[in-house]
């Protein structure tokens, strides 16, 4: 189909390319959209209509005869009057035409995005979960490295026949909770970005602050430092802090950023530390992981530790909420049980803080599927099942 007045024009070639390219853009939508959790029925049916689209565009796009009632004598006979009309509904609907094949155009582009988008889509998850299989094995070769040298250590000091049980547990990592590597992966999944974490403990500062003006000489102490966002913001805010993990892969990462920790065991470390050495001591997510009697310990240790006016900052998930305590609380195998805000305020008091107080954090009250109003049993529900995921019990020495 060419035009009367340009013979050198084409239509339908270009049309032609469209409709092919639209066709393979299926068949590459199909598959990708059959390997992800897309429908593959609704990209074909998207992609049929665009097909469909193109079409009309072919059928309508000029008029290249009159209609049958001019296929009559004596009006088949007049040619000369024929072309004339043609090319006059040519010019008058020349610009419409144009709209009509700029149309077709974006939208057919507009599918070749989409479809690009549905590959570049896949291809981001496929290279995500590569990295994080790739960081999980650094963390993996960290580990072992740290073992290895660990057990050539004991091997130096010790004769062969006298180390094999300690030694091959150091180099096997058994124990009673996840490897070491496998811990810090654990962490990356479920705790939260790194930039998340620290957005969320910004609200301790002004705790910090309180204590610090008390005791500006003393340091800040967080046991079980993990990955190190809390150092790395008690830091960047000019204060002095100190980090004690265990997991060598964490304690790792920590000195990546330049920040100043301890590798130890919590228990041991507090007891091996001056009385008063401390402005303020911090555990997030730690105290879980303990038993009872170990937790008073620790309690008792900081306060012994703390000087005049400093404060205790103990951060743990918020049962309260039932999905946690009753399920996303066991998602960390080496949790031991639940414990309840008031509890942990009592254990506090009993011990010899003062001013205890309790802040409940990180509420999900957004996800609500359930619009508040003025029934009580509404807003109890999403407060049991969306109010905060964790609390935090704070303590002052007098």
């Amino acid at each position: 189909m060419t035009e009367p007045d340009r013979p050198d024009i084409n239509v339908e070639a270009p049309i032609a390319k469209d409709k092919e390219e639209i066709s393979h853009r299926g068949q590459e939508v199909t598959t990708i959209a059959s390997s992800s959790a897309l429908d593959p029925s609704e990209s074909v049916s998207f992609l049929s209509q665009i097909q469909g689209l193109m079409d009309e565009a072919t059928r309508k796009s000029r008029r290249a005869v009159l209609p049958k009632a001019w296929d009559r004598f004596p009006l088949n006979r007049l040619g000369f009057l024929s072309r004339s009309i043609l090319r006059f509904y040519e010019f008058l609907f020349r610009d419409q035409r144009d709209v009509n094949f700029a149309l077709t155009n974006a939208v057919q582009t507009l599918a070749s995005m989409w479809a690009l988008s549905l590959r570049t889509k896949a291809e981001r998850t496929e290279v995500k979960q590569i990295q994080h299989q790739i960081t999980d094995h650094n963390y993996t070769i960290v580990d072992l490295q740290h073992r290895l040298t660990q057990f050539l250590e004991e091997t130096r000091t010790r004769p062969p026949e006298g180390s094999s049980n300690d030694g091959l547990q150091i180099l096997t990592g058994e124990g009673d909770g996840l490897p070491d590597a496998m811990y810090v992966s654990f962490e990356d999944r479920f705790r939260g970005a790194r930039d998340e974490v620290k957005q969320r403990q910004q609200s301790y500062l002004p705790y910090v602050k309180e204590a610090s003006s008390a005791t500006e000489t003393a340091p800040v102490l967080d046991l079980g430092c993990g990955r190190g966002e809390w150092l790395e913001i008690l830091r960047d805010h000019g204060y002095t802090a100190t980090g004690v993990d265990l997991n060598p892969v964490m304690v790792g990462l920590c000195r990546e950023f330049d920040l100043k920790v301890i590798e130890a065991e919590v228990a041991q470390f507090l007891r091996e530390q001056k009385s008063e050495s401390f402005g303020v001591i911090t555990a997030f997510h730690l105290i879980e992981h303990l038993t009872l009697g170990r937790i008073i310990s620790l309690i008792d240790e900081s306060l012994r530790l703390l000087r005049s006016g400093g404060a205790i900052i103990l951060e743990t998930p918020n049962p309260e909420n039932m999905v946690v305590g009753a399920c996303n609380f066991y998602l960390d195998p080496t949790h031991r049980n639940p414990l309840p805000p008031r509890t942990m305020a009592f254990l506090l008091e009993g011990r010899g803080f003062v001013r205890v107080e309790i802040m409940r954090l990180h509420s999900v009250h957004e996800n609500c599927p359930i619009a508040e109003d003025d029934k009580s049993i509404t807003a109890r529900f999403n407060e049991l099942f969306y109010g905060p995921q964790d609390y935090a019990v704070i303590g002052w020495k007098a």
